[in-house]
């Protein structure tokens, strides 16, 4: 993907707009609507943009992989797995102004388990084996389909890789992620906002295999 000069433009405005406390879904329909972006751009836009203030509040939250050493840590199950499968899939990420990796690829809802999932799956719980959490705790989203057999299949995985803790549904998985507490693995605003200590694990899991197909935004105060 390219960014465009009319979504660079959007960008620097919703900046702007966000920084006077203007409700975000009426500052991306605005400009949104004055540069004419696309249904994929607009979506960067509402997940992506922060202002200044905001997005450094978020990242001076942000955790390294080692600081899971011995500590509780509480997965947004889609939020996460989606983001790496779009990892296998080679599909788009953006690195977003509170430095965060989040995938556009908008299947939340329609998500199919496949040899992909696994995949991904094992992935995931590598990373967290090799850097020894003292629990981990996975929370899908109980109206997506099939999400009982993949909190089954985590909780069986996760006993191969020797890691304590549990996997289950929730009616909000970014709720039930916030209350299980510890340090938080999910790109949802729901879950940042409220997070003392966030994980982004999709973006460490990024960095580790050289991902490459990796969008940058324009710097801030530019």
């Amino acid at each position: 993907m390219i960014i465009t000069d009319y979504l660079v433009k959007a960008i620097k405005d919703l900046r702007y707009l966000l920084s006077r406390d203007y409700n975000r879904d009426g500052a991306v329909r605005f400009v949104g609507d004055k540069y004419g972006v696309t249904l994929g751009e607009r979506y960067i836009l509402m997940r992506c943009i922060f202002d200044e203030v905001e997005a450094e509040n978020r990242r001076r939250r942000l955790v390294s992989i080692s600081d899971i050493n011995g500590k509780v840590v509480s997965i947004d199950g889609y939020n996460l797995l989606i983001t790496v499968e779009s990892i296998l899939a080679k599909k788009m990420l953006i690195q977003c102004d509170d430095s965060i990796f989040r995938d556009i690829s908008a299947v939340f809802g329609k998500h199919k388990i496949t040899a992909k999932t696994m995949r991904a799956l094992r992935m995931i719980l590598k990373n967290l084996k090799e850097n020894n959490p003292k629990e981990v705790h996975f929370f899908y989203d109980k109206q997506v389909s099939k999400s009982g057999e993949l909190a089954s299949i985590t909780r069986r995985m996760s006993k191969e890789f020797k890691l304590k803790g549990t996997a289950t549904t929730a009616l909000k998985s970014d709720i039930a992620t916030v209350k299980s507490g510890g340090i938080l693995v999910s790109g949802d605003s729901v879950v940042i906002q409220k997070a003392k200590r966030i994980f982004d694990l999709a973006g460490e899991i990024a960095r580790q295999t050289s991902y490459k197909n990796v969008v940058k935004l324009p710097p801030q105060g530019h």
